[in-house]
Parts: C-alpha cells; sequence; structure tokens
C-alpha cells in the first residue's frame, strides 16, 4: 500500500503534547496510508511558503480570507493547582488567591486578567504572578505545587482525571476555539479532509465539557462567592 504524507500540520507545542499525539494513535489506525508529519510553531501561517498543509490554532473570527477553518473545541481556561496546595480548603474565592504564588506562561501574559474579569469582574495583579517561558514549564510547576497556574482545559485534561492537578473554579469558556485551518485552494485534498473529520469526530467524541469533578468545583466556589462560574 502506497504512503501518502501531510507535507506538515504546524500546531503549538503544548497542545501537541497534551492533546493530540496522545491521540494520533486512533488517526494512524483508521488511515494506516497517511503519514502525518508534526510541527511545533505558533508563528503565523503562510500555507504556500510554509509547505503547510494544516494549522491548528486557538482563536476566533474572523480569519484570513484565504483560509478555512474547522472548530473543533471550546476554549474554556480555569485556575489549576496540585491538590496538596489547597490544604483541604472546600471553598476558594478569587480574592483568595492574593494568598497564593500565581503562575503563567510567558505567552500568556493577560489569562489571569482575562479570566478574573469573566468571573468576578475583578482584578489579578500579574506582576505578582512567576512566569514560565512555555505553557508546559508552567504546568510542571503548577504540578509540583509551586503555585497555582491558569491553563485552557484541554492542556491538563489527563492532569485532571489522573488527580494530579484539581481545578477549583472550574473552567469558563473564553469566546475562542481550537481549530483546524487549511488554506482555500486545498478545499477537496483527501487527505486534508481526513483529518479535518478525524480531528472533528474525536473532540465531540471525548466531550470536554465540564466533567463532575469540576462541576462540582465550580458549584462549591460559586456558592461562596456569590458568583455563577460557567
Amino acid at each position: 500500500m502506497r504512503t501518502a504524507s501531510l507535507r506538515s500540520i504546524a500546531c503549538v507545542a503544548t497542545f501537541m503534547m497534551r492533546w493530540l499525539i496522545p491521540r494520533l494513535y486512533d488517526f494512524n489506525a483508521l488511515h494506516r496510508n497517511i503519514e502525518v508529519r508534526l510541527s511545533a510553531t505558533d508563528a503565523p501561517v503562510d500555507f504556500a511558503r510554509n509547505g503547510i498543509d494544516i494549522a491548528i490554532r486557538r482563536g476566533k473570527p474572523p480569519w484570513p480570507r484565504n483560509v478555512l477553518a474547522s472548530p473543533f473545541l471550546t476554549d474554556r481556561v480555569g485556575p489549576v493547582c496540585a491538590p496538596a496546595l489547597l490544604e483541604g480548603r472546600n471553598r476558594l474565592r478569587v480574592s483568595d488567591l492574593r494568598h497564593y504564588k500565581l503562575l503563567h506562561a510567558e505567552t500568556s501574559l493577560q489569562a489571569w486578567s482575562d479570566w478574573a474579569r469573566h468571573v468576578e469582574s475583578v482584578e489579578v495583579d500579574i506582576k505578582k504572578s512567576q512566569g514560565f517561558e512555555h505553557t508546559y514549564f508552567m504546568l510542571e510547576a503548577a504540578a509540583s505545587g509551586l503555585g497555582i497556574g491558569i491553563a485552557s482545559h484541554p492542556l491538563v485534561e489527563h492532569d485532571l482525571q489522573s488527580g494530579r492537578l484539581v481545578a477549583p473554579f472550574g473552567f469558563t469558556p473564553t469566546g475562542k476555539f481550537y481549530c483546524v485551518l487549511h488554506a482555500k485552494q486545498a478545499t477537496g485534498n483527501a487527505k486534508i479532509e481526513a483529518f479535518r473529520s478525524w480531528i472533528v469526530g474525536v473532540a465531540q467524541r471525548s466531550r470536554l465539557d465540564v466533567g463532575p469533578r469540576e462541576s462540582r468545583q465550580g458549584k462549591r466556589i460559586a456558592r461562596s462567592s456569590g458568583h455563577a462560574v460557567h
């Protein structure tokens, strides 16, 4: 059987490591004749110049006129930390965060401020937050108990399921989506369509909505603060 290859799928490294690669075995099993080549980058994509067939990006419309976008995951963000860091506390308010070291990725400097405005319309002092060069480093620091990080749900899904991390406030929609992007002129390309259909289907089956544990955490915070956390 001849093997065709997708020239490259460009994706942010942390999403690639924590969400995409663990699921690629499924694509490989379904499409043994398509070889997937991954490229870790978040730079603006020029499909023709960069030799890229597909880009996975987090964002929202409008997209460039020559690009088609297929949303497959809703972006939801929330604070995460090691369970031991909370010292058995059952309730936590946004105002309680001042008692903890906050962690952020240098590529997402506004993540804390944006999240706080969504849930309680308060400010979080980013000057007191410790920065890390990459999101992956920040999440490892949070899991190690160094502080409370802020992350998009797909990046921490497995850590939440295993209990390595907890999300004391649940997760809040940002209005953005994880999307598969490709050039309009590539419409009808069988390899691109196979990957696009696969990743949309995987996301639907995963049902990355707020799980039972996150729901309980979010409701607990809402009761303690008087504000609903969605």
